[in-house]
């Protein structure tokens, strides 16, 4: 229904009656919704769950009688209409919230990873852009701990910044995004390119995605022998300039990689959440 209408006030009347404001609509949203009032240039953002944003004045009730004594009128009869409400245009799109997304160009095993870490079922093809549309998961931790939301992310081609590809409308979902997993399979094309070229478009579609915390993901692990992984692991920590300890080189076919990818994510995000309420709850970033 792209068309809402509130009520109109009601007339004012007799008997010291006020007319009633008109009815409002409320409309829902998922979290993560921008709304923006293409009418007045306004942006509204819906970040918590039961969050309300009035977006629009509804119709005033008319005056009633009463409203119009005096000391020369002390019986008036007249009386106002209701009013009319206000009337926008608005245009509402949606950025993912998750604690985690992976990023990386088509067929890195985004999906392959998100499916193997949850209980998620992203769209998984060997061939490029599987995935048309962000797919969310639950990273189940500890007990105490609450689960993390991972999404898997359409992937990232160069100039997407500028639409090409799938372009904005997955780069949008990013913004939101804790931290970024960085998903290269070093066994399609050189460490160095697809790191740079996934960070270089996301610091040109906004500069403050360059400064975000970010972990390493290297796929494909059964592919190579324990002499190229060294490495290959070693090539990432150079190209990235990232911890030894926020590298990983996995594969979904040995479950004790895919275990100790999850125990770190979970104890990243949990070091970075009490960091985040030391501070005051948020890192200033959009």
């Amino acid at each position: 229904h792209p068309h809402f209408r509130a009520g109109d006030g009601a007339p004012g009347g007799r008997n010291r009656k006020r007319g009633a404001d008109g009815r409002d609509v409320v409309i829902e949203v998922p979290v993560g919704s921008v709304v923006v009032d293409e009418t007045r240039g306004i942006t509204y953002e819906v970040l918590r769950v039961g969050q309300r944003i009035k977006v629009l004045h509804g119709g005033e009730g008319g005056r009633g009688n009463a409203a119009f004594v005096s000391s020369v009128n002390r019986a008036p009869t007249q009386a106002t209409k209701g009013a009319e409400g206000e009337f926008g245009v608005f245009h509402i799109t949606l950025k993912l919230i998750a604690d985690a997304g992976f990023v990386g160009l088509p067929n890195a095993g985004k999906s392959t990873l998100l499916n193997a870490l949850t209980n998620a079922q992203s769209k998984v093809g060997n061939y490029p852009f599987t995935t048309l549309e962000p797919y969310l998961g639950a990273l189940q931790c500890p007990a105490g701990d609450r689960p993390f939301i991972l999404a898997d992310l359409p992937g990232i081609i160069e100039g997407a910044e500028r639409g090409k590809g799938l372009g904005h409308r997955f780069l949008r979902h990013i913004e939101r995004t804790r931290v970024l997993l960085h998903t290269i399979s070093p066994v399609r094309d050189g460490i160095e390119n697809q790191y740079k070229s996934v960070k270089q478009t996301l610091a040109a579609y906004h500069p403050a995605l360059a400064r975000r915390p970010e972990i390493l993901v290297l796929t494909h692990r059964d592919e190579v022998s324990d002499a190229e992984a060294e490495y290959l692991r070693q090539e990432a920590q150079r190209v990235s300039r990232l911890p030894s300890e926020r590298i990983y080189f996995v594969s979904v076919l040995f479950p004790e990689m895919i275990e100790q990818l999850r125990q770190g994510l979970c104890a990243f995000l949990r070091h970075l959440s009490a960091s985040e309420a030391g501070e005051g709850g948020g890192g200033g970033e959009p």
